[in-house]
């Protein structure tokens, strides 16, 4: 096979590989035996280029997603006073009182000290019982309550003192 039709093939062996395709679809894609797919994908030339390849569309990636983070980020910071001061106006001058309590409600839920969607803290810590206690403790608070239903004992008289 001429070495140009070998690279090109070895290069879209890396792009299927890349795309998470399994060998044997590679080699049935490439119309190559299995054999010949798995020989390329064990030089270390290649295993070294689908690295490099790899690492770069991974960076390339992460790159793009931070960019688009931060540009949503900066909108947000950009337009948040503006509909904090809207949202303000409303709660105080809209003649719909649904539309002013929303609007309240909206910068409540802004302000951490007030906000619905925090989750309450408290100091009060949850412990959980296993079955093998609580079955325990059932038996004795029932014994405790038999103690209370039973009459009290009939005083003994002290033998009289001589």
């Amino acid at each position: 096979m001429h070495q140009a039709a070998q690279l090109v093939r070895k290069d879209e062996l890396m792009r299927l590989l890349l795309s998470g395709h399994m060998l044997k679809e590679c080699a049935s894609y490439l119309k190559l035996s299995y054999g010949t797919v798995r020989e390329y994908a064990r030089q270390p030339e290649f295993l070294a280029a689908l690295k490099s390849l790899s690492l770069q569309i991974y960076e390339n990636v992460d790159r793009e997603l931070s960019n688009s983070k931060d540009a949503i980020t900066a909108k947000l910071e950009a337009y948040s006073e503006d509909a904090l001061e809207e949202m303000i106006q409303l709660a105080k001058s809209c003649s719909s009182p649904i539309v002013r309590l929303k609007a309240a409600q909206d910068i409540m839920d802004r302000d951490t000290r007030m906000s619905r969607s925090r989750k309450l803290e408290s100091n009060v810590h949850q412990t959980f019982m296993n079955p093998l206690e609580l079955h325990h403790l059932a038996s004795v608070a029932r014994e405790i309550d038999k103690k209370k239903e039973l009459p009290p004992a009939p005083a003994t008289e002290a033998p009289p003192s001589e």
